[in-house]
């Protein structure tokens, strides 16, 4: 019987060598990934640890985070000038 420990999700950000590993029980159905930058590509795998070691990584799973950014606009009726301003990149 292959007892699962528990899995090993690899978080690699696209055109980069940078990868974060997070450790999860064998319990875990659902792990969440934060600390993502917005609109970057990054690739997911999971592989599942039991008493003999690490097994075989999942294929590859590629996805775009989103912008986030909040928008403030200001208009003078007086000027014919329009002021938006973007944050959180």
């Amino acid at each position: 019987m292959d007892k699962r420990i528990e899995y090993v999700l690899e978080t690699r950000r696209d055109y980069t060598d940078e990868v974060s590993l997070q450790h999860f029980p064998a319990t875990t159905s659902v792990a969440s990934v934060t600390d993502l930058e917005s609109s970057v590509k990054y690739s997911f795998r999971l592989a599942a640890y039991n008493r003999f070691g690490r097994g075989a990584y999942s294929n590859s799973i590629t996805e775009s985070t989103r912008l986030k950014c909040e928008l403030s606009a200001s208009f003078n009726q007086d000027s014919l000038w329009f002021i938006v301003v973007a944050n959180g990149f």
